[in-house]
C-alpha cells in the first residue's frame, strides 16, 4: 500500500515539472525559454505540443533559436499533430528569413515522425539546396516510402546537388529499391572532378566509399563486377575496403579470387574486410583458400588462415584432406587452423591420429595440443587404443597440453607394452609438473611395480626437480633392485644442492650399498658438494665407503658440475 501511495505521488512531481517549463517557455526571457523548449522536447511529454507549436508559429521577432529548438522539439516528441505545421515550416510558408535555417529542420523533424503526409513536401524541398536538400534526403529515407527514389537518384545525378549525395545515398539504401543500384555504380565509377569544389579529394573519396557500402547493403548482383574492379584497383584504400566489404554482404562465390587477390593489399583494413568478406562467401571459398595457405606473399597466407578460422565448421573437412595429403608445408598450415578453428575440429583430429603416416599424426597432434584444455577427454579415451602409435601421439599431445587429468592415465602408460608410449608418457608427466610429483611418488615406492614404471617415476620426479621427490629418492637407494638404485642416484644428482643435506645423512645409514650410492651422487652434484665431504673426512661422520669415495674424488678432483642427464 506504502508503495502504491509513494507511486502515485511521483506523478505529480513529473507533471508539475512539465507545468514549470511550460511556464518558463511562455514567461521566461529568452535564455530561459530556450531552455525550456530543450527540456520539453527531452521530456517526451505530448502536453508540450501545443506551446512549442505556438511557440513556433509566434515567430518572435529577432528570436530564432527559440523557433529552431521548438521545431526540433516537435521531431524529438513525435507527435503527428505537429505535422501540418512542421511542412508548413519546411515550405516556409511561414515566412521566416532565411538565416532562421528551419527549414533543414523541420526536415529533420518530419523524418523523425514518419508520416507519409511527409512525402511530397520532403520530395518538392530537394530543389532547395545545400543544407535543406540533404536534410531532406535524410527524412525521406527514415520515412522509407518508394515514392523517393526516383527524386533521390535524380540528386544523384545533379553534380551541383553534390553535397546531398551522402544523405541521398543513405537514404535509397534504407529504402533498399533496386532502382537505386545502377546510380550508385555511376557514383562508384567517379574518379574526376567534375568542375564542383566538393568532388575535390576526400569529399569525393567519402562519397564512392557509401557508394560502396550502399551496393553491398542493398545486396544486388549487378553491383558484382564493379565492386571487383574497384577492390583491386581503386586509388583510394577506403573505397577499396568498403568495396570488399560489399562483396562479402552480396555474398556471391564468383567474388572469391577477386577477394583472395585482395588479401596481399598494402591496406591492413582492406585485407582485414576481405578476408571478412571470403568468410562471409562462406563454404565456396574454402578451397581456394587453401591454396592460397601456401602462396608466398605472408599477408595472403595470414589472411587466408584467418578467413578459414573464421569460416570454421564447414573448412574442417577439406583441412582434414590437406592434412592427410601429401605435402608437409600444407599439413602444417592446415594443421594450425584446425587448432585454431578449435572444438569443432577435435573429433576428426582423433580420427587422423589413426593415420598410419607418423608425420600425419604428429601434424595432428600438435593441432590438438593447440586447442587444449577442451581436447583432453577426447585424447584420455584414445589412450587404450589398440594402436601403440595411437597411443604414444595421444600422450605426446596430453603432455603439451599439461591438464592434470591426464596423470593418473599417464601413469598408467609407463608400463605399456610399447616403448614410445613409455617414452611419451614420461615426458607427459614431465611437462605436466607438479601435480604429478605425489602421484609419481606412490608409483616409485610401490614395489609391486616393475622396476622399468617405478624408474620412469623417478626419471620424471628427477626432470621435475621438485624437494619432494629427495626423501623418496634416499629411501630408494636401499632397494633390492639394482636399477633403482642407480636411477635414484641419478635423480639426487639432477636435483642437485636441495639433495646434498639428506646425502650427507645417507653417508651413516647402515646399509653399505645406501653410503656407496649417496657418496657416488655427492661427487656427481659436483662443487657444491665439496664442502659437505671435506667435513666428513675432517669430522669422521661418514662411514669408510664415504671416506674411501669422498678422498679419492677430492684427490683425483673429479668433483664438477653435473652433466646433461640424458634418458
Amino acid at each position: 500500500m506504502i508503495l502504491v501511495v509513494l507511486a502515485a505521488l511521483a506523478v505529480p512531481a513529473v507533471a508539475d515539472e512539465v507545468d514549470d517549463l511550460i511556464l518558463d517557455l511562455k514567461y521566461g526571457s529568452d535564455e530561459v525559454q530556450t531552455d525550456a523548449i530543450i527540456a520539453l522536447g527531452e521530456s517526451g511529454d505530448p502536453r508540450a505540443v501545443e506551446p512549442l507549436m505556438e511557440r513556433v508559429l509566434s515567430g518572435k521577432k529577432g528570436y530564432a533559436a527559440g523557433i529552431r529548438e521548438a521545431t526540433r522539439a516537435l521531431g524529438k516528441i513525435g507527435d503527428p499533430i505537429a505535422v501540418d505545421l512542421l511542412i508548413e515550416v519546411l515550405t516556409n510558408e511561414r515566412g521566416y528569413p532565411h538565416w532562421v535555417f528551419s527549414e533543414e529542420i523541420a526536415a529533420w523533424a518530419l523524418g523523425e515522425i514518419g508520416d507519409l503526409r511527409a512525402v511530397d513536401p520532403l520530395i518538392d524541398a530537394l530543389s532547395a539546396g545545400d543544407p535543406v536538400t540533404g536534410a531532406a534526403a535524410e527524412a525521406l529515407g527514415k520515412i522509407g516510402d518508394p515514392r523517393a527514389v526516383d527524386p533521390l537518384i535524380r540528386v544523384l545525378s545533379d553534380s551541383g546537388m553534390f553535397p546531398a549525395y551522402p544523405m541521398a545515398i543513405e537514404a535509397l539504401t534504407k529504402i533498399g529499391d533496386p532502382r537505386a543500384v545502377e546510380p550508385l555504380i555511376e557514383i562508384l565509377a567517379i574518379d574526376k572532378p567534375k568542375g564542383h569544389p566538393w568532388h575535390e579529394g576526400g569529399a569525393l573519396f567519402s562519397v564512392r566509399r557509401l557508394a560502396a557500402w550502399a551496393l553491398g547493403e542493398i545486396g544486388d548482383p549487378r553491383a558484382l563486377d564493379h565492386l571487383s574492379y574497384r577492390v583491386l584497383r581503386d586509388e583510394d584504400s577506403g573505397t577499396r575496403m568498403y568495396s570488399a566489404e560489399a562483396l562479402g554482404k552480396i555474398g556471391d562465390a564468383n567474388a572469391t579470387d577477386t577477394l583472395i587477390s585482395a588479401l596481399k593489399d598494402w591496406d591492413a583494413g582492406v585485407r582485414d574486410n576481405a578476408s571478412i568478406a571470403l568468410s562471409q562467401i562462406g563454404e565456396p571459398a574454402v578451397p581456394p583458400l587453401i591454396v592460397a595457405l601456401n602462396y608466398e606473399n605472408p599477408d595472403v597466407q595470414s589472411g587466408a588462415s584467418d578467413t578459414l578460422i573464421l569460416i570454421g565448421e564447414p573448412a574442417i573437412s577439406p583441412l582434414i584432406e590437406v592434412l592427410e595429403g601429401e605435402d608437409m608445408r600444407s599439413r602444417e598450415r592446415a594443421a594450425r587452423v584446425l587448432s585454431d578453428i578449435g572444438e569443432p575440429a577435435i573429433e576428426p583430429l582423433i580420427g587422423v591420429l589413426k593415420n598410419d603416416d607418423p608425420q600425419v599424426q604428429f601434424v595432428a597432434t600438435v593441432a590438438l595440443a593447440g586447442i587444449g584444455e577442451p581436447a583432453v577427454d577426447p585424447l584420455l579415451t584414445v589412450l587404450d587404443d589398440e594402436n601403440e602409435s595411437v597411443r604414444a601421439v595421444a600422450a605426446f599431445a596430453l603432455g603439451n597440453i599439461g591438464d592434470a587429468r591426464a596423470v593418473d592415465p599417464l601413469i598408467g602408460d609407463l608400463k605399456d607394452d610399447d616403448e614410445n608410449v613409455r617414452s611419451n608418457a614420461t615426458e607427459a608427466l614431465i611437462k605436466i609438473g607438479e601435480p604429478a610429483v605425489n602421484p609419481l611418488i606412490r608409483t616409485l615406492r610401490d614395489i609391486g611395480q616393475v622396476s622399468e614404471v617405478r624408474s620412469l617415476a623417478i626419471i620424471a620426479l628427477a626432470e621435475i626437480g621438485d624437494d619432494r621427490a629427495v626423501n623418496p629418492f634416499i629411501e630408494a637407494l636401499s632397494d633390492e633392485d639394482d636399477e633403482i638404485r642407480f636411477w635414484a642416484t641419478v635423480g639426487l644428482v639432477v636435483i642437485g644442492e636441495p639433495a646434498i643435506e639428506p646425502l650427507i645423512n645417507a653417508t651413516n645409514d647402515d646399509d653399505p650399498w645406501v653410503r656407496m650410492w649417496a657418496t657416488t651422487a655427492l661427487i656427481r652434484v659436483g662443487e657444491p658438494a665439496i664442502d659437505p665431504l671435506v667435513d666428513t673426512l675432517k669430522d669422521g661422520a661418514g662411514g669408510s665407503w664415504a671416506k674411501q669415495w669422498a678422498s679419492e674424488a677430492l684427490e683425483e678432483d673429479e668433483l664438477a658440475p653435473p652433466p646433461h642427464t640424458s634418458y
